[in-house]
């Protein structure tokens, strides 16, 4: 009794189409019976085996090739099978990478969030500050939600802005504007009033 489709499929599928005997990838597989049906050889997935055209017609009927044509058979099923675990694997790692590059890219989003609404209370500060005497800083900054020396970025994060000075003119070259450290001239490093 021949094979069924069904067992044909199935012996092929898990060979990966490949002949057991060279290893090559085939178009036209053929499924062997190991012991023929001619001496009663069962037409059952274990008496199966992967053969293409020209591997049959040389090993196929060899009475003295059988055993080596279920060793290489099993052994092809289990690289086949390993191959299988393998793909599983890297399959499994391509979900954890594209999970990762996904939370990575959300975090990316929250941050460029964070910073462009910081650029903008930044923004904000500084043009009114600029147009605000150093005595009116605390009521400008209470006006645009921010303490008067810090700035929150809505995340907890806090920018110090503790350290910014009111304009000044420099008594030595004139240069009006923001002093350095110290009340340093940023032109001479004269002494700023």
């Amino acid at each position: 009794m021949p094979f069924t489709e069904k067992l044909k499929w199935e012996v092929k599928r898990k060979a990966h189409f490949k002949c057991c005997w060279c290893r090559e990838i085939r178009h036209s597989l053929d499924v062997h019976h190991i012991v023929p049906e001619s001496e009663n050889g069962p037409s059952t997935f274990e008496n199966a085996a992967p053969l293409c055209k020209n591997c049959h017609d040389i090993v196929g009927h060899n009475p003295k090739k059988r055993k080596e044509i279920v060793e290489r058979r099993n052994f092809l099923y289990e690289q086949c099978e390993k191959s299988n675990e393998d793909t599983k694997k890297l399959e499994e790692i391509h979900c954890i990478v594209t999970d990762m590059k996904k939370d990575n890219d959300d975090k990316m989003r929250e941050v460029k969030s964070i910073m462009s609404g910081l650029v903008k209370k930044t923004e904000c500060l500084f043009s009114k500050l600029e147009t605000t005497p150093s005595s009116q800083w605390s009521d400008t900054l209470s006006q645009i939600g921010t303490t008067t020396s810090t700035i929150s970025t809505g995340s907890g994060a806090m920018i110090d802005f503790g350290n910014i000075h009111s304009q000044s003119r420099c008594g030595h070259c004139g240069y009006s504007g923001f002093p350095m450290s110290g009340g340093k001239c940023p032109a001479c490093g004269g002494q700023m009033e």
